[in-house]
């Protein structure tokens, strides 16, 4: 219901299966009180879905990404159902970044007791383990696994200050082979 009265359709089976675990993690959410969410990679896909439908649930919500213009329609879209939302552009894939984002959910609303951390790429080529380039290694290692890590590494100080957290981690599978 949330997703139709924000006029977002479900449209494929893959979807609906999203859809229905992004509203139980955001039911629960509600519930239990967290109200200030962070939402990476929050520009399309996954994060977008998570970032409204938070939302709709009453949470205030701070997207990131790194394009300016997908995170001011989604914000525009929150805020025209009654929702509350800012967005901030960085690279979530440096220290810098994480920084950036969660101070500005701090200062913004408070405080962070969610952070939805939806960064990941599985553009592996299906390529056998011992036939990977290492740049490409490289890239999947950056932006699967160094985002879990600053997430918590910035996240966790600012659920100290607020008294709790919790953090989701999402990411692409690494569609590398090890035969």
């Amino acid at each position: 219901e949330a997703c139709e009265a924000m006029g977002v359709p479900v449209l494929t089976y893959e979807r609906f299966e999203a859809d229905d675990v992004i509203g139980t993690l955001a039911t629960q959410a509600h519930a239990q009180g967290f109200e200030v969410a962070l939402v990476t990679g929050a520009s399309s896909g996954l994060g977008a879905r998570f970032a409204e439908v938070l939302a709709a649930h009453g949470a205030r919500v701070v997207l990131a990404a790194r394009r300016a213009e997908p995170l001011q329609a989604i914000v525009d879209l929150i805020k025209a159902v009654g929702g509350e939302a800012s967005y901030v552009t960085a690279d979530m894939t440096s220290e810098e970044g994480y920084g950036l984002v969660v101070d500005h959910a701090e200062k913004a609303y408070g405080k962070l007791d969610v952070m939805y951390n939806n960064m990941g790429d599985s553009a592996g080529r299906g390529l056998r383990l011992h036939e990977t380039p290492m740049s490409d290694w490289n890239y999947l290692t950056d932006i699967n696994l160094k985002p879990a890590y600053l997430a918590t590494r910035y996240a966790v100080p600012a659920f100290q200050r607020a008294g709790r957290g919790v953090i989701i981690h999402v990411s692409a599978s690494f569609d590398i082979r090890q035969r």
